[in-house]
């Protein structure tokens, strides 16, 4: 059997090629989250693993996980100009 041919979700170049263009499509999504984005889906999370979606540890949760994606937003943003 010979090699798959190169589609677009697998360009050629491996993964070098991969993590670039992974990192610059999450350098300019980040920019678009807001909190209440980051808060829905840790509500949904919550919910999922059936602890209450609302409430002193969701609020926590939220604002941890808001400034960990403020946090690697703005190592993207930095680390590409």
């Amino acid at each position: 059997m010979g090699a798959a041919a190169p589609t677009p979700s697998a360009p050629t170049g491996g993964v070098g090629i991969r993590r670039r263009f992974s990192r610059a499509y999450a350098r300019r999504a980040y920019a678009l989250y807001r909190p209440h984005h980051v808060a829905h889906g840790i509500a949904m999370t919550l919910k999922a693993v059936g602890l209450p979606a609302k409430g002193r540890f969701a609020r926590a949760v939220g604002r941890i996980a808001w400034q960990a994606m403020r946090w690697r937003a703005a190592r993207l943003a930095s680390a590409t100009g």
